[in-house]
């Protein structure tokens, strides 16, 4: 979670609309009800309350039954879920993906232009999620495949109607990504630089989308650490937080951000923070290790041995319980916090 967090919040966000029992057009494809039932989702998930998530996600299949967006809520929560613990939990994921664009196609077939859009809005983020599941816990080249596709659908959703500002998420965070990640790719001119365009758009969306105005601001912390702006990443971030403060998805860039800028008493600050909201809910230990390793390592560059050494023993508690999926990707923030354990 902590190096693409701001990747899996983009996701976290997500549009419901339109029941199949009447009639798709424009004007009738947000009312204040289901725009309501967005706002609550988008709080439940920076908040970290999934069940709550979850039951809001039935209400919604309750009362707009087989409509889209219920399998595109039910996909954030997973995504959410599978961020927060850093784990593929889902191995029916690519199903319910699946099932969610399927439902999308079938409203767009008898929709209006307005609504076709916002259906490329939905099956642009199902395949943005699996683009994210790819890279964490699968093959990159799936992860590029489906996130170009993913691209894709965000400007043909634009194209159908230029007022669904939404679509700039998806398209903004793109394209800045993908300049910033080209490398040699990009000096060579396979890749256009595209990282100013990006971050307009994200811009564009921070203003004027209307339901992921919060996730715009989101993803531009992560382009400000890229961008080595930390002051900037942390300001925001830290008035994220204090507008969803259950949640730990604004702490993990702040820490990032505080470690970069060598702050290391704000770093360790943060990452016990995160560990206190964390240590109830371990999951597969995976983010545990990474709050454990950077509070030690703070510790130890701040020459505070002694408080470096007893943070360590915190991981001895629960070291024999890490899955071995975990060991083998934690395995040098493992091997440092066990020898300071042995000091």
């Amino acid at each position: 979670m902590v190096r693409h967090a701001g990747l899996f919040l983009f996701f976290f966000t997500l549009v419901c609309f339109l029941s199949l029992f009447r009639p798709l057009h424009a004007a009738a494809y947000m009312d204040d009800h289901k725009a309501q039932l967005l706002s609550e989702t988008q709080q439940l998930l920076f908040n970290n309350r999934f069940d709550s998530a979850d039951s809001l996600q039935r209400d919604f299949a309750r009362i707009y039954p087989d409509d889209p967006g219920c399998y595109l809520i039910q996909a954030a929560i997973e995504m959410a879920k599978m961020a927060f613990f850093e784990d593929n939990l889902y191995p029916d994921y690519a199903k319910l993906l699946d099932t969610l664009r399927m439902k999308a196609q079938m409203v767009s077939d008898s929709g209006s232009a307005s609504t076709k859009s916002w259906m490329h809005l939905f099956v642009g983020h199902s395949k943005a999620y699996g683009s994210i599941r790819e890279s964490r816990f699968g093959s990159l080249y799936s992860a590029i495949r489906l996130g170009l596709a993913a691209k894709s659908e965000y400007e043909a959703g634009l194209a159908l109607d230029s007022s669904i500002y939404d679509h700039y998420m998806g398209i903004g965070t793109y394209h800045y990504w993908k300049s910033a990640k080209a490398g040699m790719l990009r000096w060579i001119g396979l890749f256009k630089n595209d990282r100013a365009l990006g971050i307009k758009e994200l811009y564009i969306a921070a203003d004027s989308a209307q339901i992921f105005k919060e996730s715009a601001r989101s993803g531009l912390i992560w382009i400000w650490i890229n961008k080595e702006k930390y002051d900037s990443a942390i300001a925001v971030a830290e008035e994220m937080q204090k507008a969803y403060p259950d949640g730990t998805s604004f702490l993990w860039p702040m820490a990032q951000a505080y470690f970069a800028k060598r702050d290391y008493v704000n770093t360790a600050r943060i990452y016990r923070l995160i560990r206190d909201k964390i240590d109830d809910t371990p999951g597969n230990y995976f983010n545990l290790i990474e709050c454990d390793y950077f509070i030690s390592k703070c510790l130890v560059i701040l020459e505070r041995k002694d408080e470096a050494i007893a943070a360590a023993r915190d991981f001895a508690v629960y070291q024999k319980q890490i899955p071995n999926s975990t060991y083998n990707r934690q395995k040098s923030h493992i091997s440092f916090l066990r020898k300071l354990v042995l000091e």
